[in-house]
C-alpha cells in the first residue's frame, strides 16, 4: 500500500522534466547575469546607451518569469492542471497581481503558505480541501 508521500510525490507527472526545465532554466539565467554585467555593468544607470537599456528589459523579464514558472510549478502541483494551468496562464500574462491574488487564496484556504510536508501536514490539510 501506498502512503501518502508517494501519493504527493505522484503529483509531478514528470518530476525529471521538471527538475531538467528548472535546472536548464536557472543555469541559462546566471550565464545571460553574467554576459549581461559583464558587457553592460548595472552601475552606473547607462539609460541613454539602447544597448544597455535592451540587454537589461531582456535580462529582466528572464529574470520574472523564471521566478513565476517556479511558482507555476508549486501551483500546477497543487492545483492540477486545468485549475493550476488558469492560476499559472494568470501569472504568467497578468504578473504579480495574480501572483499576489494566489498567496492570498492559499492563505485563505490553507490557513499557511507553507508547503505540505509528508510527516507533519497532510492530515491538517486535507480539513480544508
Amino acid at each position: 500500500m501506498a502512503d501518502h508521500h508517494d501519493t504527493a510525490r505522484a503529483k509531478l507527472p514528470y518530476p525529471l522534466c521538471a527538475l531538467a526545465f528548472y535546472a536548464i532554466y536557472g543555469l541559462g539565467f546566471f550565464i545571460l547575469l553574467t554576459l549581461v554585467l559583464n558587457h553592460y555593468p548595472l552601475f552606473p544607470l547607462d539609460t541613454d546607451n539602447i544597448h544597455w537599456a535592451r540587454s537589461w528589459l531582456f535580462t529582466t523579464v528572464f529574470d520574472y518569469y523564471g521566478a513565476a514558472l517556479c511558482l507555476c510549478g508549486i501551483i500546477l502541483s497543487t492545483e492540477g492542471l486545468v485549475v493550476g494551468g488558469l492560476w499559472s496562464l494568470g501569472c504568467c500574462l497578468l504578473g504579480t497581481p495574480v501572483c499576489c491574488i494566489y498567496m492570498m487564496y492559499r492563505i485563505h484556504r490553507f490557513r499557511t503558505l507553507k508547503l505540505m510536508t509528508p510527516e507533519n501536514d497532510y492530515h491538517r490539510i486535507q480539513q480544508y480541501s
